[in-house]
């Protein structure tokens, strides 16, 4: 894993160091019987395992640099961060209320609940039949109460890390929810001296594992740490938990209950016979490294070679024709996506047949290189328009260099029929093919514990990942072509919205036809920009005829979650009137409000042109 101290744990002092209490809680079950289970703590290790390998691969720089920006610019400190949250998510479990629950279905149903007891862990009767609290609002109880008693933070500096672990099953609870069931006491264990000193040592072994030392939990309590960054780690947590959380046999299985009856047994089989050594390091770091090896969770895109002429960039993308020229319009978008101090959003306004779709892909490309984005989302108002622009967009793909990464170049198309798409369902062929196919020749040489699947040059580049699959993984896709709906709902109070905002965030959104959406539905788009804006993602909108007020209010619902990331006054006037105001003032005054109380706010003409890459045709 890195920097984390357990994983990395010398042969001397391998084994696990947990006591019985601990060791005692179960996390995951079959459902089925009591053959087989799999401790908290194991989960615990294999989602922290996860969350290193996604936030080292998969999340793109500029997605990084929100966290990283709210903890003093430390990516180090992001990191650990990133791993405890993971790590932690599941703490809820280590209750009486959870470890009470039926393991199967049915009125005979039994429980685990004896291994808590008989590790010394007083359990209470008739919580059998109670799910209060849950275990999410029991994690983010129980991790407040733990930064507030160990630590010596402030309530407000712990809620707003401890709110990620009450948010990891989609549905964040209220402050009213939260305090209602602070009350059951009993039910979490915070009246039990034994049942809080376990859930403690059980933090601690997560903040171990990640390494967060303790002048870095000071560190951690000055900072703010804002809503966006909040959203964003609540999305990779539920990434990580999900991943940890599949039981298939190369992935994180179950292990059998019956050894735990001898202390003198290490290992558990899964059903194939083969050993998962639960209680060593090198046991743990085998089975997260196995695991990852089938996710193929796709590196995050990173653009190069992109040519510095805007001939060359158009005519290798778009393999233009002997002889033809890049219109104007495609010129301007380019020179401002390379040019643009602080790339924010642009608008692209011109008659159709300019080629703005081109122009868009371009600026995108340059700024996702520029900005640290890995991928590119476009969206378009219906699923004939959509399916038309996959297959142009597909074609791009294939034009843009090839990293040094395997699988950048994931690709998702989301509206109701995509299946339908031939040329999408091309792709998911041709990707089952490539992350499919086993030489046998070399399986039947390999041991059983080192087989992986192993990929064969095929064509295509562009691919559709196996786990990014799905109504509400697919978006995860370093690419997405889809209908604007699927933009909107990144807006919406909805469950697992999270991931849908983590999805945008990590890509330059393009958003076509953005004058044809009705007043409904402009509502949303508006908010949906202001999230935008707020995790600084860069915005290309394309039209052929936006009326005036339209592109106003969506240039200022972007700017306003642009600067509500940053302190400044409150004020009844509008963000563009405030920044008309100052573009009539002289530079001087604008370059003096810039370094005060309105430092995100430029001139809306020329100074918002070259700041924020707004482009009028």
């Amino acid at each position: 894993m890195g920097a984390e101290s357990g994983m990395n744990s010398s042969v001397r002092d391998d084994r696990v160091a947990l006591s019985d209490g601990a060791k005692a809680l179960w996390g995951k079950t079959n459902r089925i019987d009591d053959s087989e289970w799999l401790p908290l703590y194991v989960h615990m290790v294999d989602s922290a395992a996860m969350a290193s390998k996604i936030w080292d691969t998969w999340v793109p720089q500029g997605t990084k640099a929100v966290i990283v920006g709210d903890l003093g610019n430390d990516e180090v400190l992001a990191r650990k961060l990133m791993i405890f949250m993971a790590g932690i998510h599941d703490i809820g479990k280590a209750t009486p209320v959870f470890q009470a629950k039926p393991i199967t279905f049915g009125p005979e149903a039994g429980s685990f609940a004896w291994k808590a007891e008989r590790a010394g862990l007083p359990m209470i009767a008739g919580l059998r039949g109670t799910n209060h609290p849950t275990h999410p609002i029991a994690g983010e109880i129980i991790l407040e109460g733990y930064l507030l008693r160990v630590r010596g933070w402030e309530r407000k500096a712990a809620r707003q890390y401890a709110c990620v672990v009450g948010g990891h099953h989609g549905t964040p609870p209220d402050k009213s929810k939260i305090d209602e069931e602070k009350n059951r006491k009993t039910n979490v264990g915070l009246d039990s001296e034994a049942w809080v000193s376990t859930q403690d040592e059980l933090i601690d072994f997560v903040a171990n594992i990640a390494g967060i030392e303790e002048k870095e939990w000071e560190d951690l309590s000055e900072r703010r740490f804002s809503v966006q960054s909040a959203v964003l780690m609540t999305g990779l947590v539920i990434m990580a938990d999900w991943i940890a959380s599949n039981s298939d046999e190369d992935m994180f299985p179950l292990v059998r209950t019956e050894p735990w009856a001898d202390e003198d047994e290490d290992f558990f089989f899964s059903e194939s016979g083969e050993e998962d050594d639960i209680q060593s390091w090198s046991g743990l770091r085998i089975r997260a490294d196995r695991a990852w090896s089938c996710v193929q969770l796709p590196h995050a895109w990173v653009p190069e070679g992109i040519p510095s002429s805007c001939q060359d960039l158009f005519a290798t993308r778009f393999a233009l024709p002997e002889g033809a020229k890049v219109r104007p319009v495609q010129e301007e978008a380019v020179r401002i996506a390379r040019d643009t101090r602080q790339p924010g959003l642009m608008v692209i306004e011109a008659p159709m047949g300019e080629g703005k779709t081109e122009a868009a892909l371009a600026a995108a490309e340059i700024l996702a290189q520029r900005t640290g984005r890995g991928g590119v989302c476009v969206a378009l108002p219906t699923m004939a328009t959509t399916d038309a622009m996959f297959t142009r967009v597909h074609r791009w793909l294939e034009a843009l260099p090839s990293c040094d990464f395997d699988n950048e170049k994931t690709v998702w198309l989301a509206h109701g029929k995509a299946q339908l798409n031939n040329d999408f369902r091309g792709i998911i062929a041709a990707s089952h093919r490539r992350f499919s196919s086993v030489d046998q020749d070399d399986v039947k040489q390999e041991s059983s514990q080192n087989r992986k699947k192993k990929q064969i040059d095929v064509p295509p580049e562009t691919v559709v990942s196996d786990w990014l699959w799905g109504r509400k993984k697919g978006a995860l896709a370093n690419f997405l072509v889809c209908t604007v709906d699927q933009v909107l709902m990144s807006a919406l109070q909805m469950k697992h919205v999270v991931l849908r905002q983590l999805a945008m965030a990590n890509k330059v959104v393009i958003i076509d036809e953005c004058h044809a959406y009705d007043a409904y539905m402009q509502e949303y788009l508006k908010m949906a920009l202001e999230w935008l804006g707020g995790y600084r993602t860069p915005v290309i909108l394309l039209s052929a005829t936006l009326p005036e007020c339209q592109r106003n209010a969506m240039v200022e619902a972007y700017l306003k979650g642009w600067c509500d990331t940053e302190p400044r006054k409150a004020s009844k006037v509008s963000i563009l009137e405030q920044l008309r105001a100052r573009n009539a003032s002289n530079t001087h005054h604008i370059n003096h409000t810039a370094n005060s109380e309105m430092s995100c706010e430029k001139g809306i003409t020329s100074e918002f042109l070259r700041t924020f890459g707004f482009v009028l045709r």
